[in-house]
């Protein structure tokens, strides 16, 4: 810390992520975060990496994620503390004809408000999802919403720009099972429309039915992955609002309507469940979160070796997988909403080619069936990471995911 000037505590706030967890410098005898984040000692570094300066890194740099955070606290660090001096601000000088620069360029930023209208009570319902709790004596379980798998998907996000494999098998799961129910989705309203459009040669012009009173949700995502599970849930109410439509007007039997409606509902509530455990199995203890490719790699020191066997063996139990395929391992098939490019040498590449070649037989991507998130799913998901390295769940778990998760 700076010589001379006491660092007062700094208020955590929800959006912060862990020193631990992301890789970033940080001392326990440091009081100015809760977490010991080092401020000095991650400017130092972040100063040598050279990713300082200009606008900083790109979203697939390696230090993205530790810049941003940096970025962040000092922000904080200045406003909280009047009497420090806070880093400079470069002023940018107006462009002049012949002196155009590309840094001269802003960022791109969000001219209003995202947000999502939605004609039906039951895809407001997958939306908003329901915590557990009981009414008159009633135990109701925890159903996983729309909101919860946002967070999902910037945890698996994040720990994917880090270089976990794993979280690129999630991802690529979620894009191939969400793509998959769209398509059918939109294969079922392009049906429905045909059907009111053939009541046009009766001389009939039928209208699609709309709420009287819609419901908007604002929509503040960082993950661009929760933006396709949005998509997704706007194409199911829109069907929803074809079928009822249809089965209003005589043009569908009731039970029809019902059975449609209810086999779509199930299969987004399935990937919704699917997501939220990959979330909870590759972020709750420290050994699944710092897990990375390198950790593969032929002479990796004991901690890594520890973190592969706890975390395949994981996964194995949980999700029947028996190791990462190898597309996704060597950085040849990728989660498709954010590219990066590979962390790993040549050589390291070479190695890691070698060790997958040697292991197991690959098992596809199809084959990744995740077990859905129930109160027992995830008690047997504690229980199962214990048993195995007798790991305790992490008391200090990441404030952001935890405030994020809340309904």
């Amino acid at each position: 810390m700076t010589e001379g000037v006491k660092a007062s505590p700094v208020a955590w706030r929800k959006e912060w992520r862990s020193a631990s967890q992301i890789g970033a410098a940080h001392s326990k005898e440091l009081r100015q975060f809760a977490d010991g984040y080092d401020l000095e000692a991650e400017r130092e570094t972040l100063r040598l990496a050279g990713v300082l300066e200009g606008d900083g890194p790109p979203p697939d740099d390696p230090y993205f994620v530790r810049w941003s955070e940096f970025e962040s606290r000092s922000l904080a660090v200045a406003n909280s503390q009047p009497g420090l001096p806070e880093r400079p601000v470069t002023v940018e000088k107006p462009v002049q004809s012949g002196q155009t620069k590309v840094q001269s360029i802003g960022r791109l930023v969000t001219d209003g408000q995202d947000q999502i209208e939605l004609h039906t009570r039951e895809a407001a319902a997958l939306f908003l999802g329901r915590m557990a709790s009981h009414v008159q004596g009633e135990r109701l379980s925890q159903i996983i919403g729309g909101r919860r798998v946002a967070a999902d998907l910037k945890i698996l996000t994040l720990l994917s720009v880090a270089d976990n494999p794993y979280a690129d098998c999630a991802l690529l799961e979620f894009e191939r099972v969400a793509d998959d129910i769209l398509k059918h989705l939109q294969s079922q309203i392009e049906w429905c429309d045909q059907c009111l459009k053939s009541t046009e040669q009766y001389g009939m012009k039928l209208a699609v039915q709309q709420s009287s009173r819609p419901g908007y949700y604002p929509l503040d995502f960082a993950s661009p992955y929760a933006y396709k599970m949005i998509f997704l849930l706007a194409t199911f109410d829109r069907l929803i609002r074809y079928s009822l439509t249809l089965r209003n007007r005589g043009l569908q039997p009731w039970d029809q309507d019902a059975s449609l409606r209810l086999s779509f509902r199930k299969k987004i509530r399935a990937l919704f469940d699917q997501v939220h455990t990959w979330s909870l199995l590759l972020n709750r203890i420290e050994a699944t979160r710092a897990l990375s490719r390198k950790d593969w790699l032929p002479g990796a020191d004991a901690a890594a070796q520890q973190r592969v066997a706890l975390v395949s063996a994981a996964v194995a139990k949980l999700k029947h997988i028996e190791k990462v395929p190898a597309p996704v391992m060597l950085y040849a098939t990728l989660p498709s909403a954010h590219q990066r490019r590979s962390v790993l040498s040549q050589v390291e590449l070479d190695q890691l080619a070698s060790v997958m070649q040697s292991s197991a037989t690959v098992i596809p991507l199809e084959l990744m069936q995740v077990a859905p998130a129930t109160p027992v799913a995830v008690q047997q998901l504690q229980s199962e990471l214990v048993s195995l390295e007798q790991v305790t769940i992490a008391a200090d778990l990441d404030p952001l995911n935890e405030a994020e998760l809340v309904e």
